[in-house]
């Protein structure tokens, strides 16, 4: 759509821009009849502008306009012109937004407590009619002249949803940094998923960072549904420890755990804060939550079935906000929770690809604020025939269980699951960490399910043990009452082979062939990797700093023999010097290879085990690599003999420290800014990052071990 800037929508003119985002445009207008500026939300041009449809965008339109709440933002207007452009005029407010206060720095406590009160009222107000936000984050709150709050943007989700596509079908909108676990599974959300955004907002609030970060959109969703809630103590220390429980609360996976109601995590959060002392009725008389009556409105949360419709107002008062968030929407041909959740790596590597080609095309965002990305995930109605179809068709479609890294390296976990069967009669699933060569059994707790046979679970060990490294296998039973060990059947099960475990041992815990400082404590082979490639660095440096041949030449010889764990007399002085560990880097690589290769080779067929396994083999092959090179270039300083000839090689001299420097910590090779398990990029230090994938399950019906 081409820049409205001077036209007329109505009785508006358009002024200027305020923000461009995938699926709307926001401008400035003024309106002469009473002499007041507004923010009109364009929506682009729709393929199909029938009827239906904009019997559909009124009806939205009215719903939200007939919100009335002092922390609401008013929807005055809306609209329809001849040539199908769609519009909305909203209050407008150029005070800022609460995104723009969490940059400036720490916000206080008794500041966060007053806009989460506000905006908990308002949210509440709006629930008890059955209309649920869907997008709660901080650009959406906007900050009148006096710092209060109001909350933008209601019904947009939902709107743009089912108007800026053009296609039919299912759709789920939202922003990654703040979706609820159910908002990104693509189910029918309530207003609990507004008090989980709402909680992500205050935790970010409270720390000046989002709990879940990662390179993409996709990542990010992945996390809310997968990884457990980092503890804000470990960011703030000097914060209450019941305020962590609230927020741990609010931000529960399953729906049924989190707070009923928005006033009630607003009151929860108002305890915590002021530990339930005389101030808190300070804070409530500042920014009370009273719940005023709403005639033939229940005072309990509505259905989604009941969130819009029925009979509203006629005279649209505001909803909508001065900024547009980016949007990106992808197509997709089957549930999104069954990519997302990982059932598939092609499959998610083509959704991932289609989010950042579609957030590259939709990459304009308001000049005073960069708001969070927002995805929109969009079933087709008809599936299509793709090759992506035919490769993913007989991947396990029942789910996954993941490795993380919380306090330790591969401490957490998180297990989702789809299309299993619930648990009735009061039975309940029991979810259990196995050892099939000790039968050691971890209890990991109690799984629960929605109707769809959708659920999440996340665990985290106290004492930083790295899980996979000491079990390689998952059990699901039904149980009558949840003990310390399984009694039931055994529904659903993953496992790997054990030297897949063994490996991790080997590589990330500890292995008696690696460096040993007694006879009992070994390091880990990539451990013992760093060490020797620290040295290695150290004397490539000191090489490339040379001036002189008799200074050169040893500690090439030095970094030769500390890679490859030798004791040479490479420059020929008669001397051989490591001054390394004498293990080398090379027979680490050798022996982190065979112990990933013994495990492939026990379950020779299993594409999903070669497949958690490949971050750490291109990083153990960029290593190699790099080390290849390092020891050519510096076997060929050990020619020198004169300051020249150092000079003539001193650039190759820098690039061999360079290269040493790659080896630990990688290479930002596509230079995006972060550097990932590709060829080329990923070096030891990524092995921790990526290596406990290869411990990850996927998820099959029955008992494993008896079929």
């Amino acid at each position: 759509m081409s820049s409205l800037i001077g036209r007329t929508l109505g009785q508006y003119e358009i002024t200027d821009i305020l923000g461009k985002g995938g699926m709307s445009t926001v401008y400035t207008g003024y309106q002469p009849s009473i002499g007041r500026n507004v923010a009109i939300k364009v929506l682009p041009p729709h393929p199909g502008l029938d009827e239906r449809f904009i019997e559909r965008f009124e009806l939205e339109a009215k719903t939200i306009g007939s919100l009335q709440n002092p922390h609401i933002l008013p929807l005055y207007d809306y609209g329809k012109t001849e040539d199908g452009i769609l519009y909305l005029v909203m209050a407008y407010v150029d005070s800022g937004t609460l995104a723009e206060e969490i940059e400036r720095g720490p916000i206080p406590l008794k500041r966060i407590e007053h806009v989460v009160r506000q905006i908990a009222g308002a949210l509440d107000y709006a629930h008890r009619r059955g209309i649920i936000h869907r997008d709660i984050k901080p650009s959406n709150i906007l900050l009148d002249s006096d710092g209060n709050a109001l909350l933008a943007d209601f019904g947009i989700v939902k709107m743009l949803s089912n108007t800026a596509t053009g296609i039919t079908g299912t759709a789920v909108l939202g922003t990654p940094a703040y979706m609820s676990p159910e908002q990104a599974h693509g189910i029918e959300v309530d207003a609990r998923s507004d008090i989980y955004a709402l909680a992500v907002m205050v935790y970010e609030m409270l720390t000046g960072k989002q709990p879940f970060q990662a390179d993409t959109p996709m990542q990010i969703i992945l996390r809310h549904v997968n990884d457990p809630v980092p503890d804000l103590r470990l960011i703030n220390s000097e914060l209450p420890s019941e305020i962590n429980t609230v927020i741990q609360r609010a931000m529960a996976k399953d729906p049924n755990e989190r707070y009923s109601s928005v006033i009630d995590f607003a009151e929860a959060l108002t305890n915590a804060i002021h530990q339930r002392d005389e101030s808190r009725q300070v804070a409530r008389e500042s920014a009370p939550l009273q719940r005023r009556s709403i005639d033939n409105a229940p005072t309990e949360i509505l259905s989604p079935a009941t969130e819009i419709g029925g009979n509203v107002p006629t005279n649209p008062t505001p909803t909508g906000s001065t900024t547009q968030p980016q949007t990106v929407v992808i197509r997709e041909s089957t549930n999104v929770f069954a990519i997302l959740g990982g059932f598939g790596v092609i499959a998610l590597a083509i959704v991932v690809v289609a989010v950042l080609l579609l957030n590259n095309m939709n990459n304009a965002a308001p000049p005073a604020t960069q708001p969070a990305t927002d995805v929109a995930v969009i079933p087709s109605e008809q599936p299509e025939s793709t090759p992506e179809d035919v490769v993913t068709s007989n991947l396990p479609n029942l789910g996954r269980l993941r490795f993380g890294n919380a306090s330790g390296l591969g401490d957490s976990l998180s297990l989702s699951v789809q299309n299993v069967s619930p648990a009735t009669g009061g039975q309940t699933y029991g979810v259990w960490l196995l050892n099939t060569e000790t039968d050691d059994i971890l209890r990991i707790g109690e799984l629960r399910t929605d109707a769809s046979g959708f659920g999440v679970l996340a665990y985290t060990a106290e004492d930083g043990t790295m899980l996979p490294a000491l079990y390689n296998a998952l059990r699901i039973t039904l149980e009558d009452d949840m003990e310390d060990m399984p009694q039931g059947e055994v529904m659903y099960s993953a496992s790997a082979p054990i030297e897949v475990s063994h490996a991790l041992q080997s590589i990330f815990v500890t292995d008696e062939r690696g460096i040993c400082d007694s006879d009992t404590e070994c390091a880990s082979l990539l451990d013992s990797a760093l060490m020797e490639a620290a040295f290695a660095e150290q004397h490539s440096g000191l090489a490339a700093g040379s001036t002189t041949p008799g200074s050169m030449t040893p500690h090439a010889e030095h970094t030769i023999n500390i890679l490859s764990g030798t004791m040479q007399d490479h420059n020929g002085d008669g001397q051989a010097q490591n001054p390394g560990r004498g293990f080398g880097v090379y027979p680490a690589l050798d022996l982190m290879e065979e112990a990933i290769n013994n495990a492939l080779d026990a379950d020779a067929g299993n594409v999903d085990l070669q497949t958690n396994a490949e971050s750490i083999r291109v990083c153990l092959l960029n290593v190699r690599e790099w080390a290849d090179e390092i020891v050519d270039i510096e076997t060929g300083m050990l020619t020198v003999e004169t300051d020249e000839d150092v000079q003539a090689v001193a650039g190759d001299a820098a690039r061999a420290e360079q290269l040493a420097g790659h080896i630990i910590t990688g290479f930002d090779a596509n230079q995006n800014g972060r550097i990932e398990p590709f060829e080329g990029e990923c070096g030891l230090d990524q092995i921790s990052d990526y290596g406990v994938e290869f411990g990850n399950l996927s998820l099959r019906e029955g008992n494993a071990d008896a079929q």
